[in-house]
């Protein structure tokens, strides 16, 4: 904070919000009374993958099963898990996620991370991810077949019905939770049950069926008619 000016910092803590804080400063807003969008709760929950297990636990939302392990703890991971299962990194910011598929894969990879988060492995029969910026949600993608370059998701129309409640699902959860600027995926099981698999940071152009969504040319129009 030394490094504003005077005149820069006055302005700050006279701002009734603050936009895109540096998210290292959204906690010490908050702790001043003084509004930022995303919310301090956003940050926290777009980059951890544990703060993500923790809420989706004390919601009571559906998920597969995944556990966190520290330490020595993580020795125990095969015994909870058969192979093959997952490990992932703590931060969502880390792209990390391994299939382990016996004891060697185990050995190898447990160590990267500690904490390490287990999950078991699914064949997801279609998945879905939603843009939520201000409690709207702006767009929908659905996992398209694998095709040479791999999975990709591609837009979808936003009319209901949609599977598995996954928008009301959405909606509820960010509401309680406090999350505004947030992408949320669902996967749906073999047995057709429709579980969330995580949060993750929007990106700033999404595609729709009517054409890319800029978010941040969104937000702007919110800011000009004092919506946000």
């Amino acid at each position: 904070m030394e490094e504003y000016t005077p005149e820069e910092r006055d302005l700050l803590l006279g701002a009734s919000r603050i936009f895109f804080p540096t998210p290292r400063f959204a906690d010490l807003f908050q702790a001043l009374g003084i509004a930022t969008f995303p919310r301090p709760t956003t940050y926290r929950y777009q980059r951890s993958r544990v703060l993500q297990q923790l809420l989706f636990q004390y919601m009571d939302c559906p998920h597969e099963k995944t556990r966190i392990y520290h330490g020595r703890r993580k020795a125990r991971i095969p015994q909870d898990f058969p192979f093959p299962f997952l490990l992932l990194s703590p931060w969502t910011r880390s792209a990390a996620s391994f299939l382990v598929s016996d004891p060697g894969d185990f050995l190898r990879t447990a160590p990267l991370f500690n904490p390490v988060l287990a999950r078991r492995k699914v064949a997801w029969r279609e998945r879905w991810r939603l843009l939520w910026v201000g409690f709207q949600c702006l767009g929908g993608q659905r996992l398209a077949p694998f095709e040479s370059g791999g999975p990709s998701f591609e837009p979808v129309p936003l009319e209901p019905p949609f599977p598995g409640g996954v928008m009301e699902r959405s909606r509820d959860l960010l509401l309680r939770a406090g999350l505004d600027d947030i992408v949320v995926e669902w996967g749906q099981t073999q047995d057709g049950e429709w579980k969330i698999i995580g949060l993750s940071r929007p990106p700033v152009k999404w595609e729709t069926p009517g054409g890319v969504v800029h978010r941040h040319e969104h937000i702007a129009r919110l800011i000009m008619e004092g919506k946000l």
